[in-house]
């Protein structure tokens, strides 16, 4: 189960992204609910311009006027780490597999 913190009590276009990322290259098709599909359309339309789409969002702009856009940068990439973590009670594992 994928849950997007948003902002406040607002949507994030940002989390949305990310999980429709993370659906996409860990889902069964079969067993995915209509907003798992959502999600996942939303990074499929956005392809090659993670980068530009994060800048544009509500969060992505106030980080921007901070300077902060390399962050943005830092934060757009993809499946740099080869490390799968997972919840057990309240204690965090972590493997490289």
């Amino acid at each position: 189960m994928l849950v997007c913190a948003g902002t406040g009590e607002e949507f994030s276009l940002e989390d949305a992204i990310a999980a429709g990322a993370l659906v996409t290259r860990l889902s069964d098709d079969q067993r995915l609910s209509d907003s798992a599909n959502d999600h996942r359309s939303l990074y499929e339309q956005v392809g090659d311009n993670l980068t530009e789409w994060l800048r544009q969002t509500q969060n992505g702009k106030q980080l921007r006027k901070i300077g902060k856009d390399p962050d943005i940068t830092w934060c757009a990439r993809l499946s740099v780490f080869d490390l799968v973590v997972q919840l057990k009670g309240e204690e965090v594992i972590g493997s490289t597999e």
